[in-house]
């Protein structure tokens, strides 16, 4: 007797279901139409940077000498002409002064050859007046005292830089000597760096620096600062590097110009950077419009209360909309959201 109470228990319960269901399914869903609009899908590429100062100039040593004076420390502000380093000069200046002895050394040797060549003349004229006499070679003497000027015009030159001077204006932001130490021609002295520019260094892999172009804006932002800052791209390499050897991407090393400063920028901070391409007018629906199914895409409109499902072609994406190629118009009337809710012919109320 039980056992019958409990099937028809369960024979009920499943027509209920199959009732509500069946009520359910006849229920018409709320929807929310709008229109197939046009816009542009500008996409967005981003990637990290370094900041630095636009123009940092080096100066070398031009001479060899002994640092006297060091009138600079980083962090100094400049003047283009600036003397900044005097020199010891006073092992040039006693090699000088031993050229000059050398050379008056060996003038007083070429006029005593001189001399003594006369006095053979003229004693070779009393004896044998017919006597043919050598001529007197003074070539030795002639390339002697040549190379003693030689050597006393570029001490001499050696002599007027005994001074340092700054090449360009800015910010002493390297120092690489001490006073006292010794310094030879060529060596690095210091760098200069204008701050009255910046500019940031980013390297772009070469997929996306096919689309970057010279002029292209760029927004700066950094965890160091609060402001973001605008840029143009100035400069981009000539060709692609691969900075890592563990993989094969090359980059484009590219150069933006910021178009202001800021008192809280430095140089040698991390940034970030976000290049905006361009992008044409494009017919586009939202992403929460479409449907996917079996590989393909669609959206739904509303005819005579009631949903209809319609196939499109979507193209290019970004993270809010899907081009659409073929399937619905600029203008077109779809449902915007809750499209999983729907199928073909459902009842549908428009809010």
């Amino acid at each position: 007797m039980k056992k019958w109470i409990w099937i028809i228990i369960l024979c009920l319960v499943i027509a209920g279901i199959s009732i509500f269901s069946f009520i359910a399914m006849n229920q018409p869903v709320t929807v929310v139409l709008g229109e197939v609009t046009q816009q542009s899908m500008a996409e967005k590429i981003y990637v990290n940077g370094k900041l630095e100062t636009k123009e940092t100039t080096s100066l070398y040593s031009d001479t060899n000498g002994l640092i006297k004076e060091l009138k600079v420390k980083e962090g100094d502000k400049i003047k283009k002409g600036q003397v900044l380093i005097t020199l010891n000069m006073d092992s040039v200046a006693q090699t000088l002064a031993e050229e000059h002895v050398s050379l008056e050394i060996t003038q007083e040797e070429r006029l005593a050859a001189k001399k003594e060549h006369f006095e053979k003349f003229r004693q070779q004229q009393v004896e044998n007046p017919d006597a043919v006499v050598e001529p007197l070679n003074l070539e030795q003497f002639d390339l002697r005292i040549k190379s003693h000027n030689i050597r006393i015009q570029a001490l001499e030159k050696k002599m007027n830089k005994d001074e340092i001077k700054a090449n360009a204006d800015g910010t002493v932001t390297e120092l690489s000597v001490n006073s006292g130490q010794l310094i030879n021609e060529g060596m690095p002295i210091l760098k200069v760096s204008d701050f009255s520019a910046y500019q940031v260094v980013a390297d772009i892999n070469e997929i996306e620096a096919g689309k970057v172009k010279l002029g292209m804006p760029v927004s700066i932002s950094g965890e160091s600062f609060e402001e973001v800052y605008e840029g143009k791209v100035s400069k981009m390499a000539a060709t692609a590097v691969v900075t890592d050897p563990a993989y094969k991407d090359a980059y484009v090393a590219t150069t933006i110009a910021l178009q202001r400063i800021g008192p809280e920028l430095r140089p040698g901070y991390n940034v970030n950077v976000e290049l905006a391409i361009p992008d044409q007018e494009r017919v586009v629906v939202p992403l929460e419009a479409v449907v996917q199914s079996e590989g393909k895409s669609y959206v739904y409109k509303v005819e005579q209360d009631k949903a209809v499902k319609v196939e499109i072609q979507t193209g290019k994406e970004n993270d809010e909309y899907y081009e659409v190629i073929s399937g619905v118009g600029l203008g077109d009337k779809i449902v915007l959201k809750d499209v999983e809710l729907l199928a073909d012919g459902s009842k549908v109320v428009v809010q």
